[in-house]
């Protein structure tokens, strides 16, 4: 009897039925330049299904993770464009190039390769007489919104945002990890956006900063955890108790959360003192005592630019 697959052909995985992004082109003096948003803009086949039920301009969803695997829900490398087009990417254990036939070949990685030497050379081959390549960090994020009905797939979220939001998703996600024994599929988060404004010496620049907040409390990782141990095969969405009024609080982070969040994206001194500035100016719900530890984070971040120096 036929099987329905083909023997040792490899499949491709199920597309994304979508795409959500937090910048968008606008058109100035015939100039088309981007520019930042604080909230998420859809694009695919169901946009008008994603804006009729989220609204025209969304700042917080509900999502879920299809897999426990981190290259299939949170995947965190580097890349190199040669002009618009990507020209390698790998995460220090894996690197492939471009075959400049539009494919890959994998890098073969060995104890003789040295990735600061192989970075460097590929920048050079990317530069031109306009740009000076650079290797940037990048994330790709996949996951399913429980609260899209008539539809199912997953939507995809890119972003280069290291300091501003990668480091807090990537750890958010490997620490939910660590502590459920390696379950992270089927459980609640909150995926929100907010505009940050920084005045840096000679300019203003804005940029979002992207946040992964688990909507699960300790209860809930105490039993996967023990699922995990005792070998008990859980169902894809996890029972939660109270789970709905966990979810109709407010999706706003606190505004401790939001100036820690602040500090720790500060890039240079003088962002860093402006930052500070900020907070206390406009986070007028901080005690005392989250003050006394936000000026602690700020001369830890002070002592690590330092150390770049």
């Amino acid at each position: 009897m036929i099987s329905g697959t083909i023997k040792n052909k490899e499949y491709k995985e199920m597309s994304a039925i979508g795409r959500l992004s937090v910048g968008k082109r606008v058109e100035k003096n015939g100039v088309t330049y981007p520019v930042s948003i604080d909230y998420f803009r859809a694009t695919g086949n169901y946009t008008g299904l994603f804006h009729d039920t989220f609204g025209d301009k969304p700042s917080q969803l509900e999502i879920t993770f299809l897999s426990d695997e981190a290259r299939n829900s949170c995947c965190n490398y580097y890349e190199i464009r040669k002009g618009a087009q990507v020209y390698a990417r790998g995460d220090g254990s894996f690197f492939e190039v471009s075959d400049g036939k539009g494919g890959f070949k994998e890098l073969a990685i060995n104890e003789d390769f040295n990735e600061s030497e192989f970075k460097v050379k590929i920048e050079k081959e990317c530069n031109t007489e306009k740009i000076k390549a650079k290797w940037k960090s990048k994330l790709d994020l996949r996951f399913l919104i429980p609260g899209l009905k008539g539809v199912f797939g997953y939507w995809m979220l890119t972003t280069y945002g290291e300091a501003t939001s990668i480091n807090n998703i990537v750890s958010t996600f490997h620490k939910i990890k660590e502590l459920t024994g390696s379950r992270i599929r089927g459980l609640p988060f909150n995926l929100s956006v907010k505009l940050h404004k920084s005045n840096t010496v000679g300019a203003v620049k804005r940029y979002p900063i992207i946040a992964l907040d688990p909507l699960f409390d300790l209860e809930v990782i105490k039993k996967l955890y023990e699922a995990k141990q005792n070998k008990i095969e859980l169902p894809f969405f996890i029972e939660l108790e109270n789970k709905k009024n966990k979810l109709e609080y407010k999706h706003d982070l606190t505004d401790f959360t939001m100036a820690y969040r602040i500090i720790d994206g500060s890039v240079c001194f003088e962002d860093l003192k402006t930052n500070m500035k900020i907070i206390k100016e406009k986070f007028a719900s901080l005690s005392e005592e989250q003050l006394v530890f936000l000026r602690e984070v700020a001369q830890k971040k002070s002592d690590e630019i330092r150390g770049l120096l």
